[in-house]
């Protein structure tokens, strides 16, 4: 059953799977009640509307000033059938009610608005001793191995606190070595671990933080080729191929290249590489990165972001002033009258 409402300017919809429901101001237990506050002319129980075999009934309660079905007032008369698209008028509230067809169990009635307003409790502090156990929302140790050996507990954790490690970081300059340092931890058997910028004004890629054990340059080509596929892949040394350029400087043998993807713009890429051959990558560590990388694009998009706010509001606070400035300086003319007025 869905009933929308009209008192006044204001409108609601309330929504249940029960077959009866009671219509007034009331919160007595026991009863589904469509409750109609602030309409003042509406009584405690005002009527009941009930579903049967398809049909629609409503009856008044004995309510105070009675119940219109289209136009009729319907007090005394018992239950009267209400058809598709009649219109019932209790007080000063009009109501449209639809029949739906039955819904399975896991539907939830719709009891409240959205947007309602939550009422705090008189004495909250009645409530203080309720709580069993609390834990701290900053910290980000909360997730814990139970056993120290434990390699997946271990991963886990540094999963859970990804986003915690990078969301905490306050600047851009804490926050990209943040993330190759987290490169480093879930993805161990590398040698060297990279994150690139994008610059679309130069179209240039600029290395922003980086880790290594042995040295490696980084591959222009296969950044920029992950970036441009906006896919994720793992880069082996093939004997049978001939290299060329940045590859060929990088010196290593096997590499994963993410994107730095948000909202479809690459900000950037990561990479983590090695020079041993015996070194091999898989799925695991392709999607371990790519986790790192989807977590720096959102932190760094919320950071270039703010930058941007911070920028257009000093550019707004200037033009203000100079508009104030302008305004409130004297034409030549006003200067001119101002000083013959002293003479």
């Amino acid at each position: 059953m869905r009933i929308a409402c009209t008192y006044r300017d204001t409108h609601k919809t309330w929504q249940t799977s029960e077959a009866e429901v009671i219509v007034g101001r009331s919160e007595e237990k026991g009863l589904i009640i469509l409750d109609l506050t602030p309409d003042q002319r509406v009584s405690r129980l005002h009527a009941r509307i009930w579903i049967t075999n398809g049909t629609c009934w409503i009856e008044d309660l004995n309510s105070a000033r009675g119940t219109q079905l289209n136009g009729l007032q319907i007090k005394g008369k018992g239950k009267q059938e209400v058809q598709a698209g009649a219109t019932v008028i209790v007080g000063q509230t009009t109501l449209q009610i639809e029949v739906g067809q039955a819904r399975d169990t896991t539907h939830k009635t719709r009891y409240l608005e959205l947007g309602t307003v939550l009422l705090p409790e008189k004495h909250p502090d009645e409530y203080s001793d309720v709580v069993v156990h609390d834990l701290d929302a900053t910290d980000v140790s909360l997730v814990t191995s139970q056993k120290s050996g434990d390699s997946a507990g271990a991963l886990f954790k540094m999963v859970c606190e990804l986003p915690f490690q990078l969301a905490t970081k306050l600047t851009m300059d804490a926050l990209l070595p943040a993330a190759v340092d987290q490169m480093v931890e879930m993805i161990p058997s590398a040698e060297s671990w990279m994150l690139t910028m994008y610059d679309k004004r130069s179209d240039a890629l600029q290395l922003k933080a980086y880790h290594c054990k042995r040295e490696i340059r980084p591959s222009e080509t296969l950044f920029r080729r992950s970036m441009a596929e906006g896919k994720a892949f793992i880069w082996r040394k093939d004997a049978q191929v001939e290299l060329t350029g940045s590859i060929v400087q990088s010196g290593m043998e096997s590499g994963i290249y993410a994107p730095l993807l948000w909202r479809g713009d690459a900000l950037g890429a990561v990479c983590v590489t090695t020079r041993k051959a015996t070194t091999t990558f898989g799925d695991h560590e392709v999607k371990l990165l790519v986790l790192v990388a989807q977590c720096a694009a959102m932190c760094i998009a919320m950071h270039q972001l703010r930058e941007r706010l911070r920028k257009e509001a000093d550019i707004k606070s200037h033009l203000l002033r100079q508009r104030w400035l302008t305004n409130s300086c004297p034409t030549r003319a006003e200067f001119g009258s101002a000083a013959a007025a002293t003479k």
